[in-house]
């Protein structure tokens, strides 16, 4: 799995159950955080020749990876804007390391929704791209001030939430490998 936390501020929320991800994720599987913070904005003409190495480079990790995490605060009722642009560069990649990948959103917010508007607006996004956006029911924590301790998503229930989201994920994953496999 790759994640991408959706903040930069080191100590965000997204990056801090981003952290957590690894506890929580079933036996054996392997969790790597993604920077998007050097990516530079999202401009054609930065593509002449080809893309930044930089992004190359992210769009390498998000193909190789059998599923992305996407971890987000909620800005002004949708996403931040370090990860629309981080978004915009994947969609722009010849590979379209979107296109198929199972994706699963976790919003965060102190209020009491969750970022649950910034959940939608990323399933958007990534569902024009191709992504296998996970169903059901939405991972957008609410009240995450009082959830997250001393760097790790604490609370048992967001916890267990989270743990059942990501083997869901992984069992697409693995249903997205067979079929790709069937299809060859």
């Amino acid at each position: 799995i790759v994640a991408i936390p959706g903040s930069l501020r080191r100590e965000s929320f997204s990056r801090q159950i981003a952290d957590t991800l690894a506890e929580l994720a079933p036996e054996g599987t392997e969790v790597e955080i993604l920077q998007i913070g050097e990516l530079p904005f999202f401009n054609e003409d930065l593509k002449a020749d080809d893309s930044p190495q930089i992004v190359q480079d992210l769009a390498a990790r998000v193909s190789g990876a059998d599923a992305l995490v996407v971890i987000s605060p909620e800005y002004n009722r949708s996403m931040s804007g370090v990860l629309k642009n981080a978004l915009d560069w994947l969609s722009k990649e010849p590979a379209a390391p979107l296109s198929g990948k199972p994706v699963e959103v976790i919003t965060q917010s102190p209020g009491a929704t969750g970022g649950l508007v910034a959940n939608y607006s990323i399933r958007d996004v990534v569902s024009v791209c191709g992504a296998e956006v996970m169903t059901g029911f939405e991972t957008a924590i609410g009240a995450v001030s009082t959830k997250v301790v001393d760097g790790k998503l604490s609370d048992p229930a967001a916890r267990d939430f989270v743990a059942h989201k990501l083997r869901l994920l992984l069992d697409k994953a693995d249903s997205v490998k067979a079929w790709k496999v069937a299809a060859e």
